[in-house]
């Protein structure tokens, strides 16, 4: 009885073995990260905390010999760092935190996206994530296997501005230009990208009859201006 039970578990796993494609690292690495950004090229966009599906393109240019097959690759999102530290906060809009998107076949020097479509944590880290990429293909030397080579790509996800603007309490002088000191503030988390305020306002008090103090200012000149510059693994293709 014993022995039949490791007899049936025994070539179990050989066929559970079987099923896995078979794995080989690289020699030498075959794709080069050009670049990576939320958005696309023509539309780029900016990532914050509580983003979701929210694109990130990854432009790739392959170095090999002989044309890649089947190319995959996946991102894993549970080890996305900030300088070194761990910190999480991506997954993709299942809720995965290994998202894997497919490019078909490469030729050699030919330049190629993967596009992902992920969700932001409300309470994610802000900086430049490191996020690892697993890629992995077949050519005509691979056989039945996979070749595989790790790499990262670097993309920002910003705080969330809030701009706030106040006033001074200032007593008016009636018939004269008033002076009134305003206040700006940013109360978010992360800075506006590239912003610049100006104003220039000059206003004179005019006199309530129905009252002791000047209570309505009309703006005899004003100008205001604001700009802005500012799973693992690969997976089988049906």
């Amino acid at each position: 009885m014993n022995g039949r039970a490791i007899l049936v578990v025994s070539v179990a796993a050989v066929l559970f073995l079987a099923a896995v494609p078979a794995l080989t690292m690289a020699s030498t690495p075959s794709f080069t990260v050009v670049s990576a950004q939320w958005g696309t090229t023509a539309k780029p966009v900016e990532a914050q905390p509580g983003s979701t599906d929210i694109p990130l393109t990854v432009t790739l240019q392959f170095t090999g010999s002989l044309e890649a097959k089947t190319v995959q690759g996946a991102l894993q999102l549970a080890a996305a760092a900030i300088d070194q530290q761990v910190v999480g906060g991506l997954t993709d809009v299942y809720g995965n935190t290994t998202t894997t998107a497919f490019a078909g076949s490469i030729t050699t020097d030919a330049t190629f996206s993967l596009t992902y479509y992920l969700d932001v944590t409300s309470n994610a880290h802000t900086g430049v994530f490191s996020i690892p990429l697993e890629i992995y293909w077949t050519d005509s030397s691979s056989g039945t296997g996979y070749y595989s080579q790790t790499t990262s790509i670097g993309v920002p996800i910003l705080g969330i501005p809030t701009i706030v603007f106040g006033a001074t309490q200032t007593p008016l002088a009636p018939g004269k230009v008033n002076n009134v000191s305003l206040t700006i503030g940013n109360e978010g988390s992360g800075p506006p990208p590239s912003s610049s305020f100006h104003f220039r306002h000059r206003a004179r008090a005019h006199w309530n009859r129905r009252s002791s103090s000047p209570t309505s200012v009309r703006a005899s000149r004003s100008r205001s201006q604001s700009g802005c510059t500012s799973q693992p693994g690969p997976q089988a293709l049906n």
